[in-house]
């Protein structure tokens, strides 16, 4: 479950809430009333509102990163469970949540705003169900983002830090970091042995993220400082608390450090050394097993249209060639006597200006 999924959950909810204080028209005496139908919707769309509510809920309590994202500080120390096991398991609620919203209510009983929320829903749900076969062909880790840059990320800027719990939340992200990290590497070398990788290339940018991060101390005498231990000694030293228990704090999140982050990150530069070894430069989807039928739902999911590669690349091609025809026209129409190309230099260069609009309000 990526935070995404719980980004749409808290819209769908916030979009279905909002419809909760709305109520109906009054209708002409003698007419057939509309308030009973209006009351039905109502209570229905409150129903439903609240199992939206619920589903979030329920999605946010099982990813601690997600819960510090949304500014909470509920199970404030730990990381997200990264392994297999514990997406599938996060999958099958999510389906069972479909079918449960798909039984339970009426959608021809909810109002507007309801109906959109349960569409939005459905929608999310049904490309959550054509993607998760093919979660693993996307990379865990590469040279443009991956766990292995994210984790000091999360804790600098995301991990607040105004009471001595937080501290020792933040202690205990660190201590934790071993075992988060080692669950995204057990998902990357799985991915290796299924001939999905990274190309050879991105291997040396990963490298040297990863040393970066345990560069400086207390990871080496280099006389610098790193940038983790940088940042959590900032925000220790603003809190309000003796200088005893500062280095206290700051005492075992170097233990942290040393025994949890640094041969996390070790392992990690040892995989990606092994891994490098006999990587391809290939670098397209064409290279990864079923990579046609991977290719093929991407489209869809980017396009949220069934057209094929070879479809979308037509009309790509049709539609350059319409914007140009356009051009042509507005070209002759000017009078301008030269080539496409040299008409968009005389616009940008025209001393007149008679092509821009003026630089006022």
């Amino acid at each position: 479950m990526t935070f995404s999924r719980k980004s749409l959950l808290a819209a769908v909810a916030l979009t279905a809430l909002a419809a909760c204080g709305q109520q109906g028209e009054p209708t002409a005496q003698g007419a057939p009333s509309q308030s009973a139908a209006d009351e039905t919707a109502q209570t229905e769309s409150e129903k439903i509102n609240a199992w939206f509510e619920e589903q979030f809920e329920a999605s946010v309590a099982r990813s601690p990163m997600a819960q510090t994202f949304l500014g909470r500080k509920t199970n404030y120390g730990e990381w997200d469970n990264a392994t297999d096991e514990f997406a599938r398991e996060t999958y099958e609620m999510e389906m069972a949540a479909l079918a449960d919203m798909r039984e339970t209510f009426d959608y021809d009983k909810l109002d507007s705003s309801a109906q959109l929320s349960y569409r939005l829903f459905e929608f999310e749900g049904e490309q959550t169900k054509r993607n998760f076969p093919w979660r693993n062909h996307w990379y865990e880790f590469s040279q443009f983002r991956g766990p292995h840059s994210s984790v000091p990320a999360f804790l600098i800027n995301q991990h607040r830090v105004s009471s001595l719990e937080d501290a020792e939340a933040y202690i205990s992200r660190l201590r934790g970091v071993e075992t988060y990290l080692g669950q995204h590497q057990d998902v990357a070398e799985a991915q290796f042995e299924n001939g999905v990788n990274p190309p050879k290339w991105s291997y040396p940018q990963m490298i040297a993220t990863s040393k970066n991060i345990i560069s400086g101390a207390p990871f080496d005498d280099s006389g610098e400082t790193s940038t983790i231990l940088e940042d959590f000694n900032k925000k220790v030293n603003a809190l309000d608390v003796s200088d005893e228990v500062k280095e206290d704090l700051r005492s075992q999140a170097i233990d942290a450090m040393l025994n949890s982050v640094k041969p996390a990150y070790e392992s990690l530069i040892a995989m990606f050394e092994e891994q490098m070894e006999t990587a391809t430069g290939e670098d397209g989807a064409w290279k990864l097993p079923d990579g046609e039928a991977y290719y093929a739902n991407r489209l869809r999911q980017m396009t949220t249209t069934d057209m094929s590669a070879e479809e979308i690349h037509d009309l790509g091609l049709a539609e350059v060639a319409r914007i140009h025809d356009e051009m042509e026209e507005i070209k002759n129409e000017v009078g301008f006597d030269g080539s496409l190309q040299e008409f968009f230099v005389y616009m940008r260069e025209d001393p007149d200006e008679r092509f821009t609009y003026p630089n006022t309000d």
